[in-house]
């Protein structure tokens, strides 16, 4: 969608960017069954797009490493949600045993 706004509303000089936060250790994120060790500490993300917000990139985001996973993930959607969940999974398995 913020693709499209982009190309709608250039001609005006407005821009529109997407800010992606990776998954964040709250309590909203509390019931995914996501370990927690999977999961960003909220303090840091927020300074860190905080220090981004007036960039002018398209996809903000906290860190270089969240933005280059982020283009990894729009590149490869399917893969990396495949390869995601064997790591949940094989996560939880270790921590059983």
């Amino acid at each position: 969608m913020a693709k499209c706004l982009n190309i709608e509303y250039a001609s005006d000089g407005i821009s529109f960017h997407i800010i992606h936060p990776p998954l964040t250790c709250t309590k909203s994120a509390a019931p995914l069954p996501v370990p927690k060790e999977f999961m960003a500490d909220p303090q840091k993300v927020g300074y860190g797009i905080a220090k981004h917000i007036f960039s002018n990139y398209f996809i903000i985001c906290h860190s270089l490493g969240q933005k280059l996973q982020t283009l990894i993930c729009y590149l490869c959607l399917i893969k990396v949600g495949k390869l995601m969940s064997k790591m949940t999974v094989r996560y939880v398995n270790n921590k059983k045993e």
